[in-house]
């Protein structure tokens, strides 16, 4: 079982880092489904003159700058506009072109 791109929005302080890693840490014990860290990122938001090295020490994980892109599309304080949502459209219009209906049942009318 996997769990994909979960968003944990924590407080940047040293002791909530280190309680979040130890919950991540028990969380895989208790159920068999680790964190990878290797695949994990951390997103500052508004964090400009702290020390994320000193904060981030305990856990080992990829820095990533804001604003960012998650399940397709744009994270960020402000409000979405339509542009924002185009590309995850197109790609579902593009997913969708190729059905054409013929995964539908058709009813003969008989009925």
């Amino acid at each position: 079982m996997y769990a994909h791109d979960a968003v944990i929005f924590v407080k940047p302080a040293g002791r909530d880092i280190s309680n979040l890693a130890l919950i991540l840490k028990n969380f895989g014990e208790v159920t068999s489904l680790t964190t990878n860290l290797l695949k994990t990122s951390v997103t500052p938001i508004s964090c400009e003159g702290m020390n994320l090295d000193d904060i981030l020490a305990g856990f080992p994980v990829m820095r990533t700058s804001f604003p960012t892109k998650y399940l397709g599309l744009p994270l960020t304080v402000r409000r979405l506009r339509k542009s924002d949502f185009q590309p995850l459209l197109e790609k579902a219009t593009s997913k969708l072109a190729g059905w054409h209906g013929r995964h539908l049942t058709q009813m003969d009318g008989s009925v």
